[in-house]
């Protein structure tokens, strides 16, 4: 299971841990929304605004503790500079 859109979590870290241990696998970083993690290419909530933000240092601490789960790091639907602070926050495939 995955979880498409790390607004799910709600700014949580506790709940991706619950989320694991249900069963989710994988989780997108942002999908087309900006998250307090990340940022997409194109906000639909804002698409006029800049979005190529990157990883905030909790979207850093979500991808270090995927690592930690066994979690994957689903860069789908995310900014450019998200893509890279996400591999270099990552110390895992």
């Amino acid at each position: 299971m995955g979880i498409e859109g790390g607004h799910a979590i709600e700014n949580d870290i506790r709940l991706l841990r619950e989320f694991y241990r249900l069963g989710v696998r994988y989780m997108t970083l942002t999908w087309s929304n900006t998250t307090s993690g990340a940022t997409p290419p194109v906000n639909i909530d804002d698409p006029r605004s800049s979005t190529n933000n990157g990883l905030t240092d909790f979207g850093k601490q979500v991808v270090i503790e995927m690592n930690r789960l066994g979690m994957m790091v689903d860069i789908s639907h995310v900014a450019d500079k998200t893509f890279y602070d996400a591999v270099a926050s990552s110390r895992a495939p």
